[in-house]
């Protein structure tokens, strides 16, 4: 792509490339790149900073000093570049080394102390710009100029086993080629990068495996302003995509990256070789600064930090406030249609937050029962629900109902809340409300600041609304039921299905735009699949083509996103998904799209500038079904599902912790109601149940000590023990397999210090109860001793779920619902060879206790 080039006397107020880089800057996007240039000339120890044509006759000067020079060299090497000069000393070097290690000759050291050692009279000027506030700032160079001004920042150099953690929790000086005190203390040559061969032993060595992403990440998605950079051979920036071709920086890199060309020569044209190598860093924008006019430049760039600080000065929320809410007051289908399958739709025009619903627009009762909580005083509502049961829509009905009581609201709907800012928020804030969409917050965040901030949040008048997937409720339910957070915290679920209410009111729209009803136990994904197949010449023009998945990498970036609310510059790099998010944006008509991070998301693992969003979870899940439709696939699934979560693991391991937010991030990819939508949403069936289970067992060898996981794989083999028929051997196998599993799981969780421990052991519970129900009613086996030991086992499970903690509710499928309806109706009105097994006081306590609580009534039964 050819770069614009731009006159710095031309870039003035109101001009593109002006406010581009006023943009940057004020949206923390903006990352400096100081190379030789910068520091050139400043005075030192003893000499000044050389430039990189004095550096060069010093590595002459020492190849000449080698006993095998010979005269006839002299006009060879006067040829030759810095880094051709370079790879001849270091070979140098290393013939001479004993070991690994590569130390400078005693002259070379010197040369570094005397010119690159105590670098002072900086101009004014200049540490005017390098005190602007900067999060980071990279140079190239070796000398100790930049952290002479700024003490304060922190100085990284190479060869240091840095992790990301420790790079965004502090201010630093990133020394990409080495720095002069490291070497004049260890006097080792890796640390004063010269030649191709320590480019590359750099880039590719373990040590520096975190500072490499980290500049990955920033060629890919910040801005970035290059002063004093030549960029010829800069081969870690060149290899910032890792083993991808070159060409793919250029491709991918961020919206703009600003060159400061110094301009000797005003007149003349920038050479096509020059423009030609700044292509292959990604450079979008030259901008040519005679040295006369660098004072000014610089003046520029702190005008700008100025502007910055003042603007930081207001609400740092404040485009997060004051929603304008329309409705489609037209029965136009071609308006309405697109609502069904996307959300992009809903924010009509972002620069005045004007959200705008379609005309079937339904509201729903969850949000009023939250509206009257909040009105209550309740500090914090929780609202969860399944993937497409209309959360986002409850919100912002509760956004607008409270705007209208004058109430400040804040929404927020598609990005990742940092810790800081959540901080911020329950400290900083008053009298204010704050409505947080699914994944926008962790549920770390939401127990470590929120659940333990509740009487700041109080005193504060801070009132929070937090919505959660279905596969998060389980955390969720436990704080609502804890009694230290009665009149805290209070739960709310909703419904996939539309209640009589809303259904009326739904369809009494929907029939203006000659829509077919929604039917009363239609889901939101069961009735947009009835859309797309009665109305498909229309949805056409919204749905992208769904055969778009021809290979692992695009099921998994397909696999990714939707599961994601957003897939971060950071992220998509550490899944190798890149290129594959770019051709989305391409060819999705929208569906998905590349935006830029606001500086409040960023965290400890994404400091990226750019995310991939996705506008319509639907259109992934039917290119995920269309895929799932051919069984052959299965395997290829299960693989890539297998590495998505061995990526997750690795990204969040820090030795041999695994923080505990991988298991919220995994969780989708094996939660079997989860994978059962994901692939087979539109199967009436909801699909085979085949493919979770080569899901399951190819992640075992992966999660074997993970309860979660076994307790779903062991609902995986109970319903696949179904499907195969309890009537033959094979299902009975699945059965006792299950029973293994389900054992195993309970057995951890027990040993488990989660504070949802009991929620979880009270489910596995039923899963056990289930299973053995099963095993009673179908099982030909004829042992007494082992079916009274399984009744008695099945009576303390069902007797844990409905009554010891029957406050953990959970959501039975119709078939486990028919299966303990058997079970009680043998309690209740069976003969002696089911209930005669139950003989102790015990039991027969505890069944007349579990028949009570589930007929609803008491019940009384003439022990015989």
């Amino acid at each position: 792509m050819k770069p614009n080039i731009y006159r710095f006397a031309d870039v003035v107020d109101g001009t593109d490339v002006y406010e581009k880089i006023k943009d940057a800057i004020i949206n923390n996007r903006m990352i400096p790149v100081l190379g030789s240039g910068f520091s050139y000339g400043f005075k030192a120890n003893n000499g000044t900073v050389p430039s990189v044509n004095d550096l060069k006759e010093k590595i002459k000067q020492e190849l000449t000093e080698d006993e095998e020079y010979d005269e006839y060299d002299a006009e060879e090497l006067e040829r030759f570049d810095l880094s051709r000069l370079s790879d001849m000393f270091m070979q140098l070097l290393e013939e001479h080394s004993d070991g690994d290690k590569v130390f400078a000759p005693k002259s070379f050291l010197k040369y570094m102390e005397d010119h690159f050692y105590n670098v002072h009279d900086c101009p004014n000027y200049i540490k005017s710009f390098l005190r602007c506030d900067w999060e980071y700032l990279y140079t190239l160079n070796y000398d100790d100029t930049i952290e002479k001004t700024l003490p304060e920042y922190e100085v990284v150099v190479p060869y240091r086993n840095l992790n990301q953690k420790w790079l965004k929790e502090k201010k630093c000086v990133i020394k990409l080629h080495g720095d002069v005190h490291t070497m004049l203390s260890c006097k080792e040559m890796k640390y004063c990068t010269l030649s191709k061969s320590q480019y590359l032993n750099s880039i590719t060595s373990s040590e520096n495996k975190d500072l490499m992403e980290w500049l990955q990440d920033d060629c890919s998605s910040k801005d970035l302003l290059f002063i004093g950079c030549s960029l010829s051979g800069e081969y870690d920036f060149l290899f910032a995509e890792g083993t991808k071709r070159v060409s793919q920086l250029s491709y991918d890199a961020s919206e703009n990256s600003f060159y400061i060309y110094y301009d000797c020569d005003p007149e003349g044209k920038i050479p096509l070789y020059v423009r030609s190598d700044l292509g292959n860093y990604g450079i979008k924008n030259i901008i040519r600064v005679t040295p006369d006019e660098m004072p000014e430049f610089y003046s520029l760039i702190c005008e700008f930090f100025k502007e910055k600080a003042s603007i930081q000065k207001e609400d740092k929320l404040e485009k997060y406030r004051n929603f304008v809410f329309e409705q489609l007051t037209s029965c136009d289908l071609a308006c309405n249609l697109p609502y069904i399958f996307e959300n992009k739709s809903l924010l009509a025009n972002p620069r005045n937050n004007t959200i705008l619903f379609p005309y079937f627009y339904t509201h729903r009762t969850v949000s009023k029962n939250i509206i009257n909580a909040l009105e209550r005083g309740i500090p914090v509502c929780i609202i969860a629900g399944n993937r497409f049961a209309g959360k986002t829509y409850a919100l912002l009905e509760i956004v607008d109902e409270l705007q209208k009581k004058h109430k400040k609201v804040y929404y927020i709907g598609d990005k990742n809340i940092s810790t800081k800012i959540l901080n911020y928020i329950i400290s900083c804030y008053h009298q204010a409300v704050f409505v947080f969409d699914c994944r926008t917050i962790e549920n770390r965040q939401f127990q470590n600041i929120i659940l333990n901030n509740l009487n700041a949040m109080v005193e504060n008048s801070i009132q929070i609304v937090y919505a959660v997937n279905r596969s998060d409720r389980n955390f969720t339910k436990v704080i609502h039921i804890d009694e230290s957070m009665r009149g805290f915290v209070e739960y709310y679920s909703i419904d996939s299905i539309l209640d009589s209410n809303e259904l009326t009111e739904f369809n009494s729209k929907i029939k203006k735009l000659t829509i077919v009803n929604r039917k009363k136990n239609d889901t939101f994904l069961d009735y947009a699949f009835r859309i797309e197949n009665s109305r498909l010449s229309d949805c056409k023009s919204i749905l992208p083509d769904v055969n778009l998945i021809g290979d692992k990498d695009m099921l998994r970036c397909i696999l990714l996103l939707a599961n994601c609310n957003f897939m971060s510059v950071t992220m998509a790099n550490r899944f190798d998904i890149t290129e594959e998010l770019v051709g989305l944006c391409e060819k999705s008509n929208g569906a998905v799209q590349k935006d830029y991070l606001s500086d409040f998301e960023l965290t400890n693992l994404t400091h990226s500038g750019v995310k991939y969003v996705s506008n319509s979870l639907y259109w992934l899940y039917r290119c995920l079904a269309n895929y799932a439709k051919d069984s052959t696939n299965y395997e290829t699934i299960a693989d890539v599902i297998v590495e998505i979560v061995k990526t997750y693991i690795e990204i969040y391991q820090r030795g041999d912790v695994v923080d505990y937010q991988v298991y919220q991030e995994i969780k989708p990819y094996y939660y079997l109601d989860t994978l059962q939508q994901m692939f087979f949403f539109d199967s009436p069936s909801r699909g085979s149940i085949a493919l979770p289970d080569i899901i399951y067992s190819k992640l075992r060898s992966v999660l074997h000590s993970q309860y979660q996981f076994l307790h779903q794989t062991s609902k995986c083999k109970l319903r696949y023990s179904q499907q195969l028929g309890l009537g033959s051997d094979k299902g009975i196998r699945v059965l006792e397999e299950a029973n293994l599993i389900i054992d195993r799981a309970m057995e951890l969780a027990d040993q488990s210090a989660s504070r949802n421990k009991q929620y979880t052991i009270t489910h596995m519970n039923v899963t056990k109860a289930l299973i053995l129900t099963n095993y009673l009613r179908y099982s030909k086996n004829d042992n007494p001793e082992k079916k009274e030991k399984q009744l008695l086992t099945a009576i303390d499970c069902y007797y844990c779920f409905y009554v010891e903690f029957k406050e953990y509710s959970a959501d039975l499928t119709d078939a486990e619902l028919s299966d303990v309806k058997w079970f009680m109706e043998q309690l209740f009105t069976g003969d002696d060879a089911f209930r005669g097994f139950v003989t102790d006081k015990e039991h027969r306590k505890k069944v007349e206790e579990l028949l009570n609580a589930y007929y609803k009534k008491r019940i009384t039964i003439s022990w015989t």
